[in-house]
């Protein structure tokens, strides 16, 4: 069986814990773990910068074997009794050979060097902080007015690790620059993008209840108007929602209509935050093969858009 998740997930084995298995993978800016477990297999797609970050922590040298850093409420990471580091996952430790450079160990120690140097090309100044040396993808200085330090860290992080400099893969640099640029208004190119999903999605009982669910609670919270005939003018329809949300939640949006082929409802939810990433993953992914293009797509692009959403929604 492992080896078949090896081959169908295209993934390495990392470490076996008491007949659970954990894989990984390095997919650009993220690390694709699959995790088996009584005949279970669970999927989690982690930004690169956000391990880095944590393990920065546990390689300080501050804290021992009984602090662990969570990243999420399945993942956490640590290190080990002999200084090798560990990944905490559904409560199981799993500890990997620190003797293994070209793995996972050597990926992790790597992505810690660029961290820790990513974080010295943040500058201030009296109007908040610059990344020195980094130019956005429209050639625009990468600022933060608040100091936002977590978001300048993964952007120099990403530039420093990038290995093609393509810079329309998505990433959180590439989300910031059209941030910055203004590049998120709404457009004639989003409501086509809506209405070829429509035309091209099949709403089947399970997603009618889900769409109907979300909707409910865009109309109470004004997000969205409610609906009183079948086919309203999505253009005035979706504009009036799109300016409702926040400044970074019309970013979300208009990346994922982009990007994803979700239901415009699923996706306003998402970027007004009345539901989260792993519920709006659940319902897209919904009866599809795990190991499918479409399901590692669809998780690898909300696991980027959502860490851009947490760390310009702080500040």
């Amino acid at each position: 069986m492992l080896n078949i998740i090896s081959m169908d997930f295209d993934v390495d084995l990392l470490t076996t814990n008491d007949g659970k298995a954990l894989f990984y993978a390095q997919r650009d800016y993220l690390i694709h773990f699959v995790v088996y477990q009584n005949g279970m297999i669970q999927q989690l797609h982690i930004p690169r910068f956000v391990l880095a970050e944590r393990y920065s922590i546990v390689l300080s040298g501050k804290y021992d074997d009984r602090h662990v850093f969570f990243i999420n409420k399945f993942l956490g990471v640590t290190k080990g009794v002999d200084d090798s580091l560990s990944l905490i996952v559904n409560g199981d430790k799993y500890n990997f050979n620190k003797k293994d450079n070209s793995g996972f160990y050597g990926i992790i120690i790597n992505d810690v060097k660029k961290y820790e140097q990513g974080r010295k090309m943040i500058e201030r100044n009296d109007g908040g902080c610059v990344l020195k040396d980094v130019v956005s993808a429209y050639g625009k200085d990468i600022f933060s007015d608040e100091c936002n330090i977590e978001l300048l860290s993964a952007i120099a992080f990403e530039t420093l690790v990038s290995e093609s400099k393509n810079k329309k893969t998505l990433s959180i640099f590439l989300l910031y620059s059209k941030f910055l640029a203004g590049k998120y208004k709404f457009t004639k190119s989003i409501v086509n993008k809506i209405i070829k999903t429509l035309n091209s999605i099949y709403i089947d009982e399970n997603l009618n209840a889900h769409i109907d669910r979300i909707y409910n609670k865009l109309v109470e919270n004004k997000i969205l108007r409610e609906l009183e005939e079948d086919k309203p003018d999505l253009s005035e329809y979706t504009k009036y929602g799109f300016n409702n949300l926040s400044e970074t939640g019309r970013a979300v949006f208009a990346e994922l209509t982009a990007r994803v082929k979700g239901h415009f409802i699923l996706l306003f939810g998402y970027a007004a935050s009345l539901i989260d990433k792993n519920e709006l993953i659940e319902i897209l992914t919904e009866g599809c093969q795990p190991d499918s293009k479409y399901e590692q797509e669809t998780r690898s692009i909300l696991s980027i858009v959502d860490e851009f959403k947490k760390m310009v929604k702080k500040h």
